[in-house]
């Protein structure tokens, strides 16, 4: 007896989309804190002019009259001014400014003269210490992973009330006439997938060690907390309480469980938009071009109207965000996006067994998902509790995100393909759709994640 495939019709359909739309708005609650947290894109100018992209994340009570402290975030090459807002907006949801920037100035098509370009850190610096609603002798800064170089060539770095780095690139810490110690940085470390040299430090550093891998500092609530504790502590206004609670009431991991699902609800959506073009009796190629059409269109508007309007959709890896069409269609390639149609085929492709008749067809992507499913639970596996992780012992950290990502991709194919009718037609249509949709997620990446 054959499994009868699973089918959207219209009223499941428009369940899921108001499901959809519903978590896209609790997300936008919760980053917002009901409504007490003002977020805005701004650009922070240096001084030759260029514009940095930052993110400002202000709360209602900062005025003139209730000047707050303010902390810079930075990410270095690792990251971009969406990065860690689950993060600034616990630090806003008690009373901080924060400010996130970028390190690539924006709008400036030459050559970067770094050399003489102002340091996103000093800019960011200038820019929250004369705000009318930030107090200029409390201020902090925030360093995650590949920041921490530019961070200590920053001329306003002693000029900071409190400095914290997050993980950062070791070789930049502790070589040369640069020291740690000297510039009283506290240190936040992974244990795993963590490059040793942290634990060489001069013990006079504050360098706290957490159970958590290297990209999962990020999340970590522990790390989160620690940050928290750490600039309540050494810019706390006097007689603040009612803007302060405790670290530990968190609510950045409901708001990266909320994000994630809008990513999962979107491309569920979009294939069952296609399918319904696929169950009409003439189905042909008008019908099936149309539908590809009709459901990338689908998804890139939604997912514009909500990076624009309600809330950047997260694509799961600490610095992932379904891409602004305008940043996907500079960072277009031909034989990537190639790539991805021709991966999105070769998954669909069916494999004919004995038990296939009961237990419904079988897919490449299956086979592949299970394999590639249990190599990432053994790269995310502490190897002996040693202090490595399995991606050192494999020889596959630099691999790491193209591997979860394909995971990601070769999992989600197995389901979606299970939406759309069989046939040659639906199927190679659908392995277009799945490809567009996926090509758009990876444009979301910053290319610093595969270096």
């Amino acid at each position: 007896m054959k499994r009868r495939p699973f089918r959207i019709t219209w009223p499941l359909w428009v369940c899921l989309f108001s499901i959809f739309m519903i978590s896209a708005g609790i997300s936008r609650y919760v980053e917002t804190d009901s409504g007490n947290i003002l977020i805005h894109d701004i650009e922070v100018e240096s001084l030759e002019g260029y514009l940095y992209p930052a993110r400002l994340f202000r709360p209602i009570q900062a005025s003139s009259m209730n000047r707050r402290p303010g902390i810079t975030m930075f990410f270095g090459s690792s990251g971009n001014r969406y990065s860690g807002d689950h993060i600034a907006m616990e630090f806003a949801r008690r009373g901080f400014v924060v400010l996130t920037i970028e390190k690539d100035p924006d709008a400036y098509t030459g050559p970067y003269p770094e050399e003489t370009m102002e340091n996103p850190v000093d800019s960011a610096y200038t820019f929250l210490t004369t705000r009318f609603f930030t107090d200029p002798e409390r201020t902090g800064l925030i360093v995650f992973y590949t920041g921490s170089g530019t961070a200590l060539e920053s001329e306003h770095l002693l000029d900071f009330t409190s400095v914290h780095f997050v993980s950062p690139v070791s070789p930049m810490i502790n070589t040369g006439n640069i020291k740690a110690e000297e510039f009283d940085i506290r240190i936040s470390a992974a244990k795993y997938e963590t490059d040793q040299d942290y634990l060489l430090l001069n013990k006079e550093s504050s360098i706290e060690i957490f159970n958590s891998s290297h990209a999962g500092m990020i999340f970590h609530n522990a790390v989160i907390a620690n940050l928290l504790e750490q600039f309540h502590e050494e810019l706390a206004i006097p007689n603040d309480s009612p803007f302060w609670f405790s670290a530990q009431s968190q609510q950045a991991q409901i708001l990266l469980l909320l994000r994630g699902s809008l990513l999962l609800f979107l491309l569920i959506l979009s294939t069952g938009l296609y399918s319904f073009f696929c169950r009409r009796q003439k189905f042909n190629m008008l019908y099936a071009v149309s539908g590809v059409v009709l459901s990338i269109l689908f998804f890139i508007a939604i997912s514009e109207i909500l990076n624009f309007f309600i809330i950047s959709i997260r694509i799961g890896h600490p610095f992932g965000y379904l891409p602004k069409l305008s940043h996907m269609v500079t960072r277009f390639s031909p034989l990537t996006f190639a790539l991805f149609i021709i991966a999105g085929c070769l998954c669909s492709l069916s494999i004919k067994t004995k038990k296939s008749s009961v237990t419904g067809e079988i897919l490449v992507s299956d086979i592949c998902g299970i394999c590639l499913t249990v190599l990432c639970m053994i790269g995310f596996f502490p190897v002996f509790l040693n202090g490595s992780s399995g991606w050192e012992f494999l020889g596959l950290i630099r691999y790491r995100p193209l591997i979860c990502l394909f995971t990601f991709f070769v999992i989600m194919n197995s389901i979606l393909f299970r939406m759309v009718p069989k046939g040659r037609l639906p199927r190679t249509c659908n392995s277009v759709l799945t490809g567009c949709m996926f090509y758009f997620i990876y444009c979301g990446l910053p290319d610093a994640v595969f270096l």
